[in-house]
């Protein structure tokens, strides 16, 4: 594993991570973020702001039964 991919395990390699470990190292990485480090692999606002219009069409096709097109953020 690469030195930014180990820091993320707590267990050994062939063992499963659950979504509370996945959880955890996000969070801790949106705390160094905010403390000035640059974490590789953070989202960034255009990711949340991707993953909102994405939410968007998806239900404006579900209700229209189209294909909705999803623009650039």
């Amino acid at each position: 594993l690469s030195d930014d991919a180990a820091r993320l395990c707590r267990v050994p390699a062939g063992h499963p991570q659950g979504y509370q470990d996945a959880f955890n190292a996000f969070v801790r990485d949106a705390y160094d973020a905010m403390r000035g480090a640059a974490p590789e692999g953070l989202p960034t606002f255009v990711d949340g702001a991707r993953a909102a219009m994405i939410t968007d069409a998806v239900l404006q096709s579900a209700n229209s039964g189209q294909w909705v097109e999803v623009s650039q953020p």
